[in-house]
């Protein structure tokens, strides 16, 4: 190891890290990231990391998502084989990224992605219920709040089902499991989430392992859910921008706009979980597309079977929905 007054074969000379004690060159350490001269370590330059870090999250999280969206075989491709690199991947917002930052513009490990997309997709339904309250539209459609509207049709699906199967429906509402709306909004996205993103778990399972390797293949399929849930997220945006538009106006079409997501978020999922799959794995993979389009269709009516199964006993059996 060099010590802190030797010079190396470009003439500079190492600088020992207070934090860790290695030698080297440049502005950081190569061990543990610290400055290498305390005066790079400065107030502004602090403050300004502080305020570019989310702003840079943020972009490498639109980067994944473009890239998925409307490069999927470079960006899978990319993913596999690092040929050419993904920070060297271009996307629209890549002029912006540099004047914001000017390090390597990399895209978001899987499951950072996923973790995003989910809290960005509770953050719009956040904005959604927020929608609802400040416009009084319940109240003026309904004449009572949208929480004793929604309590009115669970009491009347309870005694309905009280009627039909002689026993109490129990009625789990996973937008207030705890009550903490900063909590409930997450938890239910991911309740959500949960409901099929074991498909792709399905489908592996109908996969040899010699012909592609399970844990990329997860990978794969965890950016594409990523991406249907940003989509989800920019359409519930779309569908409380139009609420908010049209309700002074037309309330049945500002209640149809808020509905519109929901819609969107099918086709986002069947595309990115199920079509995208199907045209870009095996062209990245060494999967042909008839084995992938028989563990596909396997692995559906094994997940619409495990779904139909489970449905059947949470009703007819337990007498619980989860809504």
């Amino acid at each position: 190891m060099p010590d802190a007054t030797s010079t190396t074969s470009d003439g500079s000379t190492p600088i020992a890290c207070a934090q860790c004690g290695l030698s080297g060159t440049g502005q950081y350490c190569s061990r543990c990231g610290s400055p290498l001269r305390l005066t790079e370590d400065t107030v502004t330059g602090e403050i300004g990391s502080k305020l570019t870090k989310p702003i840079v999250t943020l972009l490498s999280f639109v980067k994944t998502v473009w890239l998925v969206a409307f490069q999927p075989r470079q960006f899978y491709t990319s993913v596999t084989t690092a040929q050419p690199p993904l920070s060297d991947l271009s996307f629209p917002l890549s002029g912006l990224w540099r004047r914001v930052s000017s390090g390597r513009q990399r895209v978001m490990q899987p499951f950072a992605a996923l973790a995003t997309a989910i809290g960005l997709l509770a953050t719009a339904n956040l904005v959604g219920d927020w929608a609802w309250r400040i416009t009084q539209l319940s109240e003026r459609t309904f004449g009572m709040p949208r929480a004793e509207v929604e309590a009115a049709s669970e009491r009347s699906l309870r005694e309905f089902y009280e009627q039909q199967f002689g026993q109490t429906l129990h009625i789990v509402n996973t937008e207030h499991l705890t009550g903490v709306s900063l909590v409930d909004g997450p938890a239910r996205e991911i309740i959500g989430v949960l409901s099929y993103v074991y498909f792709p778990l399905v489908v592996l399972l109908f996969l040899r392992k010699r012909e592609v390797r399970r844990e990329v293949l997860l990978s794969f399929y965890v950016y594409s859910v990523s991406a249907s849930l940003a989509v989800v997220f920019v359409c519930a945006i779309v569908g409380v921008l139009l609420f908010l538009l049209l309700q002074g106006a037309a309330a049945n079409a500002a209640v149809a706009a808020a509905g519109v997501p929901s819609l969107a978020g099918y086709a986002a999922r069947i595309y990115f979980v199920v079509v995208l799959p199907l045209l870009v794995f095996p062209k990245v993979l060494t999967v042909t597309r008839g084995r992938m389009l028989t563990a596909t269709v396997i692995g559906s009516i094994a997940w619409m079977t495990a779904n139909a199964v489970y449905s059947a006993l949470s009703i007819m059996t337990l007498g619980v929905v989860f809504k």
